[in-house]
């Protein structure tokens, strides 16, 4: 009799035990949900908020970061006159585009304001086939794109060639959530992954 008691005894802790551990990740995942996180908690972290700003677009309309609030975007920093590494850059995100949910937009902006007045950017976004529906190329007046850059904390030089090379993850808040390596192989695909795993997110 001790021992099947002490059997049954094992089993009813085993189920208060269980009882209480469903209990806590239930809790836990309302208030994941309550704070706005996944409930498997966030995979991104947060490096930096970017405040508002208004630029002039490709088309030379007017552009308010508002127009991006709400889902994911795709930012990095060109300059229609560089030689090489903007080229390449600008080559591999219009690739990349495809593999990105189209919901998902791109957002260049140019370093040299003085030079890349819209037309110009406009002629270079269709050279490398950038959907206009969802790419846009900002320029804008030379403190306008300086207070930008500070935002993203990439460098305030005035010299465009010294200009970042990454693309970064910015959620529908306006929040930093990643920086990538433009030619690196595993910063690339790691790029994609955040950038599902962020829009999921937004989902």
């Amino acid at each position: 009799m001790s021992g099947a008691f002490s059997v049954r005894r094992s089993f009813i802790w085993i189920f208060i035990i269980a009882n209480v551990v469903l209990f806590l990740l239930f809790r836990f995942k309302q208030d994941s949900m309550r704070i706005g996180l996944p409930a498997e908690a966030s995979r991104s972290p947060v490096l930096a908020t970017l405040e508002p700003f208004s630029l002039t677009r490709e088309s030379g309309e007017a552009f308010s970061s508002s127009e991006l609030e709400g889902g994911p975007w795709v930012a990095n920093f060109i300059f229609t006159r560089c030689p090489n590494q903007c080229p390449m850059m600008t080559a591999r995100l219009a690739t990349l585009q495809s593999s990105m949910p189209p919901e998902v937009k791109i957002v260049s902006f140019s370093v040299d304001p003085l030079y890349d007045a819209p037309d110009v950017l406009k002629s270079y976004a269709r050279k490398f086939g950038a959907d206009p529906r969802r790419w846009v190329f900002l320029t804008g007046d030379k403190e306008a794109i300086r207070r930008v850059r500070a935002d993203f904390k990439l460098g305030e030089s005035d010299d465009p060639a010294l200009h970042s090379l990454r693309f970064v993850l910015v959620d529908g808040k306006r929040r930093v959530r990643g920086y990538y390596d433009s030619e690196g192989t595993d910063s690339l695909k790691k790029f994609l992954k955040d950038v599902r795993a962020v829009w999921s997110d937004h989902e």
